[in-house]
């Protein structure tokens, strides 16, 4: 296809003075090279922009970053990207759950409602594993101000945040005051923004 194509622009003849049924089989064959051309040449840019350099840690950043970022280069990366996947939907789904009055955990010495517990720890979980996950794509990237200033992974960073702010923030009001009632709201408030 691509010789009959540069024949066809040597000789100054247009694909459409073809035949129909030859010009749609070129035209179409033409298209489909055209895409995988394209395609390749956005994976060569994108892996060209991808340089570790040559120091000791540069082969460890760049597995690292293969195993988070691109899930096609292995099964141990399309497993870890499944594993990412199963731990955001059970996540929301202990989230979604927690909120519900129905499984709330027993109520406290002042009749305040508590968190589930077995949510709560699944919740901890999921959010343990975001932050390895975060933290090993931050390791692995190859420009780090790039990967700060994404999109995506300031979403990852506004999810995992509340998450230590609220623990942050019970250790200081049990510290101070021992009153976990104020804590229960401000926590509530917090989950709205995860």
């Amino acid at each position: 296809v691509v010789a009959f194509n540069d024949d066809l622009e040597y000789w100054g003849v247009n694909p459409l003075w073809l035949e129909q049924c030859c010009q749609n089989k070129f035209l179409t064959r033409k298209e489909f090279l055209d895409d995988a051309m394209e395609k390749d040449a956005s994976l060569l840019k994108k892996e060209a922009d991808e340089y570790w350099g040559e120091g000791c840690c540069a082969r460890s950043q760049q597995f690292l970053w293969d195993l988070f970022e691109k899930p096609e280069s292995s099964l141990a990366a399309k497993v870890i990207s499944w594993v990412s996947v199963l731990f955001v939907v059970v996540s929301t789904v202990a989230m979604v759950l927690n909120t519900m009055p129905e499984m709330e955990g027993p109520k406290d010495e002042r009749g305040n409602p508590t968190d589930n517990t077995i949510l709560s720890m699944m919740e901890t979980v999921c959010i343990l594993w975001f932050t390895i996950e975060y933290l090993l794509r931050f390791f692995g990237a190859p420009k780090k101000c790039a990967f700060l200033k994404d999109a995506m992974n300031i979403v990852d960073v506004l999810a995992i945040l509340p998450y230590y702010i609220s623990l942050l923030v019970m250790e200081i009001t049990l510290a101070k005051d021992g009153d976990e009632g104020s804590f229960h709201e401000l926590q509530k408030v917090v989950s709205v923004f995860r």
